[in-house]
């Protein structure tokens, strides 16, 4: 559970299931002054409550079956700090808090966080079947990856090292469909072993001795799984048998092999264990390899914002967010690290008032500069004259460093640049000092109301 909302899932022997899930909007804090602050903080600590009641009574009714869980445990997982909220409410089912086995800080909501807190408890679940299945496939990929020829795979080349008494642990699919298949020439009653799909078995053309045209007699037919079953004992080999749930790491397993090149055999930094495949699994190698890749301003990247998250999570008062307060921390010096959206799309404005020369800057969408509303003066109804109009980033750029700022812009690529791009309005900042924006804003009389609260 994070703050964009909450998943349940089981995990049972080696099968991962998702039994609900749910998304929830919570109010941002208020950076404004006035009694307005005091209502919205008072809204927004009842909108936590009671995202963290429904959590609780939806834990109760998926994990409760008569009376008693209907699970062996529970992890707590997520982002922020709402997994330790819930673990340390009263709202919180006892029956259901007794049997909480870990609580994990995860880097991802919804699915992926729910995956990568498996990884994270696979300590704690050791004995669960699909955290071993998930090592067991990680230790034999790693055997491949340093390509010391201490590994096998497909029916041929692991039928001979079984018989051969090479083999310590077989690995097999627990869903091969294969039929092992004696073979015995009617003249010579020499005997084969034969390994056949389905559609080999279907063919017959096994039977025909290639080199002679000669039929061969079927003596035996037995399913492979069977077979091996019965008989990998006298092989001296241990047998594990692994699911399609990990994206089929077998199976790829020999493309791989097959298609590295050595050039990029030799340029290879590290090996790294993931508990994904795919985009999650690239993302999640990334941040596996970041010391390796310290200097990789996508891994750099990840790693503010994380910081800058936490800081949030915290709740210290040393972060700022939105252009209105990220401005005036700027200006007073408070920012350290200035964090901007590459692609944010704002318009600095200098305007005037005619008469008294008064002089303010603006920050302005493209949709608010096409409206020209922000020339008229809403007090006196005076057109305001622009003076000077610059791109918003091009002026940051000129001018962040006589803040004593030090600016790093962000992407919205990677899960938490796009977090930051969308709750945050892509701009924000880490501060030297912490600033507490609802008592400034009453202490300067900023209200709820006043729309150049933002100027």
């Amino acid at each position: 559970m994070d703050g964009n909302g909450c998943l349940y899932g089981t995990l049972t022997g080696n099968h991962c299931e998702i039994k609900h899930k749910f998304s929830v909007e919570l109010p941002k804090k208020h950076g404004r002054g006035g009694q307005s602050a005091v209502r919205f903080a008072r809204l927004r600590v009842e909108a936590r409550h009671n995202y963290v009641r429904k959590c609780a009574e939806l834990a109760t009714q998926h994990f409760i079956t008569g009376d008693r869980p209907n699970v062996e445990g529970l992890v707590l997982a997520g982002s922020a700090s709402f997994k330790h909220e819930l673990n340390k409410s009263d709202i919180f089912d006892g029956r259901l808090k007794a049997i909480v086995l870990k609580v994990v800080d995860t880097s991802y909501g919804g699915e992926n966080g729910f995956n990568q807190a498996i990884q994270l408890s696979k300590d704690t679940l050791a004995n669960v079947q699909f955290v071993r299945e998930k090592k067991l496939l990680t230790d034999y990929m790693q055997e491949i990856a340093q390509d010391n020829n201490k590994y096998c795979f497909g029916i041929r080349d692991t039928i001979r090292a079984l018989e051969m008494g090479a083999i310590s642990t077989l690995i097999v699919w627990d869903e091969l469909k294969l039929t092992r298949v004696m073979v015995q020439h009617p003249s010579t009653k020499e005997q084969d072993p034969l390994f056949l799909t389905d559609l080999e078995m279907e063919n017959g053309e096994f039977q025909k001795d290639k080199s002679t045209g000669v039929t061969l007699d079927v003596i035996e037919k037995i399913d492979f799984l069977e077979w091996l079953a019965d008989n990998y004992k006298t092989y001296g080999a241990q047998m594990e048998f692994v699911t399609d749930d990990h994206k089929k790491e077998h199976n790829l397993l020999k493309d791989l092999v097959d298609i590295f090149d050595g050039r990029l055999k030799a340029i290879v930094l590290k090996v790294v264990d993931t508990s994904y495949g795919g985009e999650n699994g690239f993302n999640q190698a990334i941040q596996l390899s970041k010391d390796t890749l310290a200097n990789v301003q996508f891994v750099r990247e990840k790693k503010l914002l994380t910081d800058y998250m936490q800081e949030i999570a915290q709740d210290n008062n040393k972060y700022c967010f939105g252009i209105r307060d990220t401005i005036r921390a700027l200006e007073m010096g408070a920012i350290s690290t200035l964090i901007v959206w590459d692609e944010l799309k704002l318009t600095r404005v200098m305007v005037q008032n005619p008469s008294t020369k008064e002089q303010d800057a603006l920050f302005l969408t493209d949709k608010e500069m096409e409206n020209g509303d922000f020339q008229k003066d809403e007090s006196s109804g005076v057109t305001l004259d622009v003076i000077e109009k610059i791109d918003f980033l091009e002026w940051l750029a000129d001018n962040y460093k006589t803040y004593g700022a030090q600016m790093e812009f962000v992407t919205d690529r990677s899960q938490e640049g796009a977090q930051f791009v969308k709750g945050f309005g892509g701009i924000g900042g880490l501060l030297r000092w912490q600033v507490n924006w609802a008592e400034m804003d009453d202490y300067l009389g900023i209200d709820d109301d006043d729309d150049d609260a933002w100027i």
